[in-house]
């Protein structure tokens, strides 16, 4: 069933005519089955010149083997991987070693995304780590 093609609002403000019925054209139904793949599409190359970027400047976490608590060679040359970015469903979590680090990824990534026309909501976002820091301070994107 999808209510939300038979929906037609229209608005009217007092003293104002109501409007003619307002289509929508952007965006989709919150849980629309198409909304993974249309998200997959969109931010795959953002997301690849992201990850580029934080293997060429170290950024990032260290992929460990939780089992022997060792590094996990990446490459034909054993070379350390860095971890820098998890995304799920609309959701993206970038992964730092240290604040200043995470910062710099920040900036990067809006950045990127601007280049393809894409911004992130940085007011409703969050930053933890794993330890305390003495004089901690917000990160300003």
């Amino acid at each position: 069933l999808k209510e939300w093609d038979r929906c037609k609002p229209s608005f009217s403000l007092p003293g104002h005519e109501k409007t003619a019925p307002v289509h929508r054209t952007r965006s989709l139904e919150q849980g629309d089955q198409a909304a993974p793949a249309d998200f997959n599409a969109v931010m795959d190359l953002p997301i690849k010149c992201f990850e580029a970027l934080c293997q060429k400047r170290n950024w990032g976490i260290n992929i460990h083997n939780p089992e022997e608590g060792k590094e996990i060679p990446t490459s034909a040359q054993s070379r350390k991987q860095k971890l820098p970015l998890l995304v799920f469903a609309d959701n993206f979590w970038l992964l730092a070693e240290y604040k200043e680090q995470l910062q710099e990824m920040a900036n990067a990534w809006a950045d990127i995304l601007a280049k393809h026309y894409l911004k992130v909501a940085w007011k409703e976002g969050s930053w933890m780590h794993t330890g305390e820091q003495e004089g901690e301070t917000p990160l300003i994107v």
